[in-house]
């Protein structure tokens, strides 16, 4: 792999799809599923940058491993048009890079099956989770709208602490707070 290839981003390559057929370029991302068939390896790709994947092409004799879900791939290749009606464009792949690895058993293989709430349990799968990806997108336009809008009109930003139950060397053991009115018989001190 040419390590000074800039990485195009998938969004770029939906977004512009027509216009860059039969250019070549590296695209860095996660495989969402496989499908293997004889000759080759359909891959929904993303590289967090679009909520829709791209197909990725890779032929099966250009691989020394089995390509899993959830695999870190960089990929060279060059765009062509699909054969198949679902997408207008597909990723032809000629050279695959695996920079990190998963098993049979990576627990987002079927993240469409998956309950939100054990998604949530397993934090650093967060990200490679389509609906924590949208959210995380959603959440950053809206940040930059703010920010964009409040420095036009000339405010200033400055964070102000945040009270939270983190407890960082026993500052959290200076003040408690309640949401339940205490009686007299408690006899303890006030909350604040």
């Amino acid at each position: 792999m040419s390590g000074s290839a800039k990485a195009t981003l998938v969004r770029t390559l939906l977004a512009n799809g027509t216009l860059l057929t039969g250019k070549k370029c590296t695209i860095n991302g996660t495989v969402k599923r496989v499908r293997s068939l004889k000759q080759n390896y359909f891959l929904a790709f993303n590289d967090g940058s679009h909520h829709s994947h791209i197909q990725v092409v890779v032929p099966t004799t250009s691989l020394e491993n089995k390509i899993h879900n959830g695999d870190v791939l960089t990929i060279e290749g060059q765009l062509a048009k699909s054969e198949g009606g679902q997408q207008q464009v597909e990723f032809v792949a000629e050279r695959v890079l695996k920079m990190s690895g998963s098993s049979e058993s990576f627990p987002l293989s079927n993240s469409h099956k998956m309950s939100l709430d054990m998604i949530r349990r397993h934090p650093h799968l967060q990200s490679r989770a389509d609906y924590f990806q949208s959210m995380t997108r959603l959440r950053s336009a809206a940040e930059w709208a703010m920010h964009e809008f409040f420095q036009k009109h000339n405010f200033v930003k400055i964070s102000t602490p945040v009270i939270t139950s983190n407890d960082c060397e026993g500052a959290g053991e200076c003040f408690l707070i309640n949401s339940a009115v205490q009686t007299d018989k408690t006899k303890e001190k006030p909350s604040v």
